[in-house]
């Protein structure tokens, strides 16, 4: 489990759809998913907004935001998260859509490097 799904309510987890071992949430759950990352200093990289069908997921949008680590994390997590934000929010979705969030711990993003 990554850090941002142990840190999610397992009451928002339960009304997520799972692709894998990926949460798929719906709006406006995704906007409390995003809340929380932020109040534990994760940041969120991507987003990918997913059409859920009876058989699987058909993408729609991906973000291609990208801001570069300038080695203060708090400032980092404070620009993707607004960008994440602001994505979601030009690409609103209802019913039968969800969100995937590729987010990042800052000890997560240390073993990446």
């Amino acid at each position: 489990m990554s850090a941002l799904d142990s840190f999610v309510p397992i009451r928002l987890r339960r009304l997520a759809e799972q692709s894998g071992n990926q949460f798929v949430y719906p709006y406006p759950i995704i906007l409390e998913v995003v809340a929380t990352a932020t109040q534990k200093n994760i940041s969120i990289l991507g987003v990918e907004v997913f059409h859920v069908l009876p058989n699987g997921f058909l993408t729609e949008a991906i973000s291609s935001y990208d801001v570069p680590f300038n080695g203060d994390w708090t400032d980092f997590v404070k620009k993707n998260n607004v960008l994440a934000l602001h994505f979601i929010d030009h690409h609103r979705k209802g019913e039968g859509h969800g969100y995937i969030l590729s987010a990042t711990s800052q000890e997560e993003f240390r073993k990446l490097k």
